[in-house]
């Protein structure tokens, strides 16, 4: 084979590696897409917690807003709620619209001008049974958690 063969054969190969990246990478950006539309992965939408109080679900919701001009204590409190091993559902208020935040909320039934972050709020049996909020210490988190044995929760 001579030398003007070769760099045909390789820039043919180049083109194939190329196009299958390209390929592969709007595959993955499509499946991404597509989950996050129809609510698999990521953020739980209100829709999702609505769905959870149907089904009589028991859980814990963490309510914050990770930008820390709009919530100091949020980050702390989130970190202190890993550290004791609570399972809950993240909720971060800046991934979200002002209608979506307000209408997870009234799926809740609380009145959002009442409201403020960060909140544990404690679903027991598709209800919310108790909950926290514009909470500034760990000693109130501990305190709740005990109170409803929220480490029990799954």
């Amino acid at each position: 084979m001579n030398e003007e063969n070769k760099k045909g054969i390789n820039r043919e190969e180049n083109k194939k590696i190329i196009i299958l990246v390209v390929a592969i990478l709007v595959v993955i950006l499509v499946c991404y897409l597509i989950m996050n539309f129809i609510g698999i992965g990521g953020n739980n939408s209100s829709s999702n917690i609505e769905n959870m109080m149907k089904g009589s679900e028991t859980k814990v919701l963490y309510i914050w807003n990770s930008d820390s001009k709009k919530c100091k204590d949020c980050k702390k409190i989130r970190n202190h709620l890993k550290k004791k091993k609570i399972n809950y559902i993240d909720y971060d208020v800046k991934n979200y619209s002002d209608s979506k935040y307000e209408k997870m909320l009234t799926t809740l039934s609380i009145n959002p001008p009442d409201f403020n972050y960060p909140a544990v709020i404690y679903i027991k049996d598709g209800s919310m049974y108790s909950n926290i909020i514009n909470i500034n210490d760990t000693k109130t988190v501990d305190t709740f958690i005990r109170e409803y044995q929220l480490q029990d929760v799954k």
